[in-house]
């Protein structure tokens, strides 16, 4: 997997979700983007629902959403940052939560962010996570990609005890 992709040069970067207190806090420097002058392929159904007049946190923009604006790349849907990146929409935890499926030779890994939460989800991807927004949603989203996994592929996620778990599909 070492040179498939280049961290430190890849644009844009891909962000698996965002919740509005997390973001400005990680995201923003000041009055900029904290990974300037990086551009971040943002979830856009998550932009919008922070955005609508409904989304009530009051860390998540200000009321012109000029917290948002470091985000100059937004994805709906599936998307192909590069050869070996892909962008996959797997929501549920937040509305435009995004894995990132990276493939090179016959070597894949899976970045989850919060799509996995608990390594009993491995076992059972079908339990619940008590913080996700639409829980049903999340399970599909689960149980979906777990199934199409491909091959061995090895799960990179801060949920689980070691940060790149290696899983064996089927």
């Amino acid at each position: 997997m070492r040179g498939a992709v280049d961290p430190w040069h890849h644009r844009p970067m891909p962000l698996s979700r965002t919740l509005g207190s997390i973001t400005v806090t990680a995201l923003v420097d000041g009055e900029g983007p904290f990974f300037q002058p990086r551009e971040q392929a943002f979830p856009g159904a998550t932009a919008e629902h922070w955005r609508a007049a409904d989304a009530r946190d009051p860390g998540a923009v200000t009321p012109d959403g000029r917290r948002w604006l470091p985000f100059r790349w937004v994805v709906d849907g599936e998307a192909r940052l590069a050869p070996a990146v892909r962008l996959l929409p797997t929501p549920g935890h937040t509305p435009g939560h995004q894995s990132v499926p990276v493939a090179a030779g016959d070597e894949r890994l899976l970045v989850t962010g919060d799509l996995l939460v608990h390594a009993v989800q491995l076992v059972d991807p079908e339990l619940a996570y008590a913080h996700e927004m639409d829980p049903a949603t999340a399970r599909t989203s689960r149980t979906t990609l777990l199934r199409a996994l491909p091959g061995t592929t090895t799960l990179s996620t801060p949920h689980l005890s070691a940060a790149f778990a290696p899983l064996r599909a089927g």
